[in-house]
């Protein structure tokens, strides 16, 4: 659908600490819904472990990770304009 006007875009990677170091994770979850009137964005990382989400609101909000393994890792995004924000998460 359209963008919403006043949104923002915020993208980054979704990444797992391992003892050789940082390791994108493809096909992970990526959203956010608000409460309040149940808007939802989501996508899911690419081969890259890169995410893409349009349409959010510029106020703070927190975007939720979901890999295959079931578990949801949260990250914060700041309030303002278009952001880069990268997501850790750990397997079981």
């Amino acid at each position: 659908g359209p963008t919403p006007l006043n949104s923002r875009l915020v993208s980054g990677t979704v990444f797992e600490t391992t003892s050789s170091g940082g390791q994108t994770v493809r096909n992970v979850w990526v959203g956010w819904e608000a409460v309040v009137d149940g808007l939802v964005a989501e996508t899911r990382t690419d081969a890259a472990g890169h995410y893409r989400v349009c349409g959010l609101p510029r106020e703070r909000i927190t975007l939720s990770a979901a890999p295959a393994s079931g578990n949801v890792f949260y990250a914060s995004v700041e309030p303002g304009s278009d952001a880069i924000v990268d997501i850790e998460i750990a397997r079981k």
